[in-house]
């Protein structure tokens, strides 16, 4: 989300800058012997590493999490969902920015030899959004249609939305209250923005969807209680717990001390909202390993037909 108004150089809902788009996965940390592929996503107008690294420049997924995890591979994920700044935009919706996510896992996974390997997802806010896209995707895919595309579901254990408008949330009004003013000066693209808006129809069907196939993962809603500095000498909470908590959804709501922005952020091992993150990654991983296991045996044995029986 645009906060500033310099060509190029507008910050996001993350902090970060949209002056490149760094798009595909990228590996931070190759794991020792790894059991657990991590893979994060980012947000609105992010970057791949930026939008995980602090003030004082430390990528915590880099550079904390694999002491406390050092058998977990660890991935960043790239997209380009600018909304300002650029000359040219993407005309990629949020379901094929989810398709590409899944094929270029396969791709990897593949590669590496590691098509069985768990995953756990941490994604944040729209990132959330287009992880379910991917998930019902890859889900639908089949083990008989597309078995690699559905891989990547039935190896899933662990989902982390970080402040995920699931209902839609003010993040896209005030959004797009800015990036009208960003458009005196500079081109703009609402085109993704406008899935955020409360009572979304494409947001509805996409968590719908999600809810059929949630019973299998270990999800997780971290939402924001700290209000985000917003222009005009304003501030208020992005995403607040009723956009980013599913009711009805198995899983847990957990708060963060964070604002929307800092969520990503840790700038050093003893922030209590890493440490939080970070054990609820370490339990994900420990139990993951073996229901995934378990889940792929069932299946090259026949005993594993529809998502229900994957738990």
């Amino acid at each position: 989300m645009c906060w500033g108004f310099r060509k190029n150089h507008c910050q996001s809902d993350e902090g970060s800058t949209t002056a490149e788009v760094a798009t595909g996965l990228k590996e931070l940390y190759c794991g020792d012997n790894p059991i657990v592929d991590i893979v994060a996503i980012h947000g609105l107008d992010g970057h791949r590493e930026r939008s995980w690294t602090g003030e004082n420049g430390k990528l915590w997924l880099r550079d904390f999490l694999p002491k406390k995890m050092p058998c977990c591979r660890i991935l960043t994920y790239g997209y380009d969902a600018n909304t300002h700044g650029c000359s040219q935009f993407s005309s990629e919706t949020i379901e094929d920015h989810g398709e590409t996510l899944i094929s270029k896992l396969v791709l990897l996974r593949r590669g590496s030899n590691s098509l069985e390997r768990a995953i756990i997802f941490i994604a944040h806010s729209l990132g959330g959004v287009i992880l379910k896209c991917a998930l019902n995707y890859s889900c639908h895919a089949g083990s008989n249609i597309n078995p690699d595309y559905y891989s990547i579901s039935l190896s899933t254990w662990g989902v982390i939305f970080l402040g995920t408008p699931h209902l839609g949330a003010h993040i896209a009004e005030l959004a797009s209250t800015i990036l009208k003013i960003c458009s005196f000066v500079q081109k703009v693209n609402m085109k993704v923005l406008n899935v955020l808006e409360p009572n979304s129809v494409v947001l509805q069907r996409h968590l719908h969807q999600y809810i059929s196939i949630s019973d299998s993962f270990d999800t997780k809603f971290f939402y924001e209680t700290y209000e985000t500095k917003i222009p005009l000498g304003t501030s208020k909470v992005l995403v607040p717990k009723s956009a980013a908590v599913v009711p009805g959804l198995k899983g847990e709501a957990i708060s963060m001390s964070k604002n929307h922005i800092g969520m990503t952020k840790f700038e050093d091992a003893d922030d209590e909202d890493f440490k939080t993150v970070a054990e609820h990654l370490r339990q994900m991983a420990n139990e993951g390993h073996t229901k995934v296991a378990r889940r792929w045996m069932n299946i090259k044995n026949g005993r594993l037909q529809t998502r229900s029986g994957m738990g």
